[in-house]
């Protein structure tokens, strides 16, 4: 018996990388006829204050949210997403990892999908990873899914041969 699956949440950033998250999850919502969410967060960001223009955060806000729909709605018509049945497109402003999850819980999602992003070292340490922090506040099921390239470029955990 399959898990009841109806509603599969994908956040993306627009990145090539987030698009085999976005793959993953299409596959899944085809599988369990599942409506597929596209979520895009606009990271919260210090407003700049300018010398020559008064710009509020209200403005930056909408005007930031506004570019965002744009280009969410370009990236799925660019990838053949936009326009199908049950996928819907979300842009939310706010930290990435509380909004994702918010959203999933407001649409009672019943899993998240995402790409990791494989940020190593002091890169992981000083910015955390937002996938990372969705798996741990999630009440969702969450897969992630490691990008071909990140995969790719480092080395395998056996080296060595096998011999017959």
């Amino acid at each position: 018996m399959k898990p009841a699956i109806r509603t599969i949440l994908v956040p993306t950033d627009f990145s090539d990388l987030s698009l085999e998250g976005i793959r993953y999850a299409m596959s899944l919502a085809e599988l369990y006829g599942a409506d597929l969410h596209l979520l895009h967060v606009v990271d919260d960001a210090p407003v700049l204050a300018f010398h020559t223009m008064e710009m509020t955060t209200d403005f930056v806000i909408e005007d930031t949210t506004r570019t965002a729909e744009q280009h969410l709605q370009a990236f799925a018509q660019a990838h053949d997403i936009h326009g199908r049945e049950g996928v819907t497109l979300a842009v939310r402003h706010g930290n990435p990892y509380d909004e994702i999850t918010r959203y999933a819980a407001e649409e009672q999602a019943d899993m998240i999908v995402m790409a990791t992003h494989g940020r190593t070292g002091l890169a992981h340490v000083l910015l955390g990873s937002v996938a990372e922090k969705v798996v741990q506040h999630a009440d969702q099921p969450v897969l992630t899914v490691k990008p071909v390239r990140i995969r790719a470029d480092r080395p395998s955990a056996f080296v060595g041969s096998i011999t017959q």
